[in-house]
């Protein structure tokens, strides 16, 4: 199981989204033979033409899915604060409880 992500790390993440224009940035389709681009890059290249595609999308959707990742992330860090408080304020079950 990984990490987790540390409060300073996901901070630096929304930075770096709060710096950049919102998304999904546009892909650039090319009808020159030159290379597509998305948002602000005008030329993207993959190791080969079958990952273009991919590439492009994953890449020009990063700029809303990032956002909408670390709303969630902070979702359930608030979730699990609610849980562990409800818990720590119960009582502890002795003997599997009631008979």
């Amino acid at each position: 199981m990984p990490e987790p992500l540390t409060l300073i790390y996901l901070r630096e993440i929304q930075s770096r989204v709060t710096a950049t224009r919102p998304g999904p940035w546009p892909i650039t389709a090319s009808t020159s033979g030159e290379s597509p681009g998305f948002g602000p890059f005008s030329w993207v290249e993959a190791w080969d033409d079958t990952e273009l595609a991919a590439a492009l999308a994953f890449s020009s959707q990063a700029r809303t899915d990032v956002p909408a990742l670390l709303g969630e992330i902070a979702r359930l860090k608030d979730r699990v604060r609610q849980l562990e408080h409800g818990a720590a304020r119960r009582p502890a079950v002795l003997g599997g409880g009631a008979r």
